[in-house]
């Protein structure tokens, strides 16, 4: 953070001024246009698996359902694995082979993760929404498998809060009202969160 003279760029959550993290995106981008795989040409063959793959309009796929369409297409699945890590790291596509329950899924639409992210920080300013456990949420920054199944649905939510977590954006805590996770973006210098009871070491 050149700008600024400092080693990362800070970021309100909870301000709601427009284009408030323009710099982060800016320098993003500046970066992104210099790495190696930015002049990388991908095969006509993939293009053609993208094509089909995103033809549903869904945000994800399930891994197997992406193998199955690329084999329609000639691709054999070390195939569609290399093409679906090359993706991943252009930033394409989400792919995470960290954990098998980030594995099984493809997310077609990085924009899906990320309004999901706020819609449990838009539930954390606002009482206007009833949810399970939500004074929790707005007072500690805790969220309930409940409140979050309200938020994501629970075809989705185990998914999503093995993502949030692998990306350290949940926390786990394990408290008297059963397996809750730290909304991290969500901790300010006003709450007052007991660290007694945190998972610990790092997901």
């Amino acid at each position: 953070n050149k700008s600024e003279n400092l080693l990362f760029f800070p970021i309100d959550n909870w301000d709601r001024t427009p284009r408030q993290a323009k710099s982060l995106r800016d320098t993003i981008e500046q970066a992104a246009c210099t790495l190696p795989c930015a002049e990388l040409q991908m095969p006509l063959i993939w293009l053609r698996a993208v094509s089909h793959v995103t033809a549903s309009g869904k945000p994800h796929l399930m891994f197997e359902e992406v193998v199955e369409i690329a084999k329609r297409l000639g691709m054999d699945r070390q195939e569609t694995g290399e093409m679906l890590e090359f993706l991943h790291k252009v930033g394409v596509l989400v792919h995470v082979r960290s954990a098998i329950e980030l594995y099984k899924r493809v997310v077609l639409n990085p924009q899906w993760l990320v309004d999901n992210l706020a819609l449990v920080l838009e539930a954390g300013r606002s009482g206007s929404r009833p949810l399970p456990d939500h004074g929790r949420l707005c007072d500690s920054g805790l969220a309930s498998r409940a409140l979050l199944e309200s938020l994501w649905g629970r075809d989705d939510a185990d998914f999503l809060i093995a993502f949030m977590t692998a990306g350290m954006l949940f926390c786990p805590v394990v408290t008297n009202n059963g397996p809750e996770y730290l909304v991290s973006s969500m901790m300010t210098a006003e709450r007052n969160i007991d660290l007694s009871n945190f998972e610990s070491g790092m997901s």
